[in-house]
């Protein structure tokens, strides 16, 4: 039984950080649900949400074929994510949306075609070898990985530098 426990004590963390991302999440939006930054921390936590997810699932696939989605989709999942952390951070502490040109023009649709590209052979066109539970498996990149590498800490470092400034 105790063995179980520590076997498992990456399923409770992984439960415990959804349970305070959601809690979080809805608290915040509940509280001013006109608020633009009330929603987009909301957006934030479900885009979290899904990446933590989606995340732990890489970490428990069974074959190839759903290995190759799941880290396709832990791209896609992580590009929303920093956009949601950016969209954050850029409306932040405003309570009416305050979009630019620049960020409704490029931001956002360069940032949706990447992340939909994560879907696709350009980002993981393979993966060979065998399947071990709680192994990190190694795909095979595609030269799109050059745009998810970055687009990521632009965004990132993007939105830090907006919110300090």
């Amino acid at each position: 039984m105790n063995s179980f426990v520590f076997d498992r004590l990456d399923l409770l963390a992984v439960g415990v950080l959804v349970a305070t991302f959601g809690l979080l999440g809805f608290a915040v939006f509940l509280s001013d649900p006109k608020s633009v930054t009330a929603r987009a921390f909301f957006y934030f936590s479900l885009a979290t949400i899904f990446f933590v997810i989606v995340n732990y699932s890489t970490y428990q696939v069974l074959s190839l074929g759903s290995a190759l989605w799941l880290y396709r989709v832990l791209l896609f999942s992580a590009v929303l994510n920093v956009l949601s952390l950016f969209n954050f951070l850029y409306v932040f502490p405003a309570s009416k949306p305050v979009l630019s040109k620049w960020y409704k023009t490029i931001i956002i649709p360069f940032t949706l075609f990447a992340s939909f590209l994560c879907l696709t052979p350009l980002m993981f066109k393979a993966i060979s070898g065998e399947i071990r539970e709680g192994v990190l498996i190694d795909p095979e990149r595609g030269w799109g990985m050059v745009l998810f590498e970055l687009i990521i800490p632009i965004l990132a470092f993007g939105g830090i530098a907006l919110f300090v400034k």
